[in-house]
């Protein structure tokens, strides 16, 4: 049953999913990158 997620850091865990399966990924100025990268890049920025 497949699921619709935004905002998602966690990628899928199944077995024969394809890397980054999961991640949300994010249009910016510098190309498409993955949610999870651009919280790791800045994460004062990003912090609850």
């Amino acid at each position: 049953m497949p699921e619709e997620w935004i905002m998602s850091t966690v990628t899928d865990r199944g077995n024969g999913r394809p890397e980054n399966e999961g991640l949300s990924l994010v249009e910016i100025p510098l190309g498409i990158h993955s949610l999870k990268e651009l919280v790791a890049s800045n994460k004062e920025l990003y912090a609850w």
